[in-house]
């Protein structure tokens, strides 16, 4: 009985968490590593960063929101939501495609060929009828990354950008997981066939498994700068806050494919 109530006051004590789906394999382990040391434990709702922004902005008052951008955090303080914001980590993009597939037999075929002045991972996108998936811009910063992206394209050709938008589907980051929301998953929508290749944060290179996906990385001088922010929503949240910027916590995220 005794037991039974010490979890009841630990779990009511727990710490609310809105963060971004993109740490939702980094971020559990490094908040296993700060009950350890603290005691406090941790509820995380994971989704896109933007939907969870509306949500908080609609009324929703988790501890904590870590998002994948600054921008949701910081929008949100200006309306006076929050206590403060900071810069947090860093990401960046990738290509992930099935490993038999279209994208995959035309990169081998560039590979083979001769070297051009843009890049590969520019030659693949740009190859005619391959379909580029996105996630949803707005509602999930990865689809602004992504728009990011083809805007950086045009240090190569003007027309890039355009050509690329015209290719591209937003397929994911539409809804937050849970509460009888259709959700899919970039594997699913590559198996699927509704997409031949994914602009994937390069964090999440461990979600592909090799037998059936092939990862393609875009140089950081060629690529978004990703910068993940936090939002403090209260007090109670602000030791957490302060240890997941420490050289323990970064060191963890940086393992997990994570810029410090």
């Amino acid at each position: 009985m005794f037991t039974n109530l010490f979890k009841v006051m630990l779990m009511s004590h727990a710490l609310r968490i809105y963060a971004a789906g993109s740490l939702s394999r980094a971020l559990p382990a490094v908040l296993t590593r700060y009950e350890a040391l603290s005691g406090i434990s941790s509820e995380v709702v994971y989704g896109p960063a933007g939907l969870l922004a509306s949500r908080i902005l609609e009324g929703d008052r988790p501890d904590l929101f870590l998002s994948a951008d600054m921008q949701s955090p910081e929008h949100l303080k200006r309306d006076g939501i929050g206590l403060s914001v900071s810069p947090w980590v860093g990401n960046a993009l990738m290509l992930v495609f099935p490993r038999r597939g279209p994208a995959a037999r035309r990169v081998d075929e560039l590979t083979r060929g001769e070297c051009e002045e843009s890049p590969l991972w520019l030659r693949l996108l740009l190859t005619a009828g391959l379909r580029i998936g996105t996630s949803t811009p707005h509602a999930d910063p990865g689809g602004d990354y992504a728009q990011k992206l083809f805007d950086l394209t045009s240090r190569w050709g003007k027309q890039f950008p355009a050509m690329l938008r015209a290719k591209s589907r937003a397929l994911v980051g539409g809804a937050v997981p849970g509460k009888g929301a259709k959700t899919v998953t970039v594997k699913e929508v590559l198996l699927s066939r509704q997409a031949d290749v994914f602009l994937s944060y390069a964090s999440n290179a461990g979600n592909y498994p090799a037998e059936s996906f092939r990862t393609l990385q875009i140089p950081a001088d060629e690529n978004v700068d990703a910068r993940y922010g936090m939002l403090l929503m209260t007090s109670r949240a602000a030791p957490l806050s302060r240890w997941l910027k420490s050289q323990e916590a970064l060191r963890l995220m940086s393992e997990a494919g994570f810029r410090a």
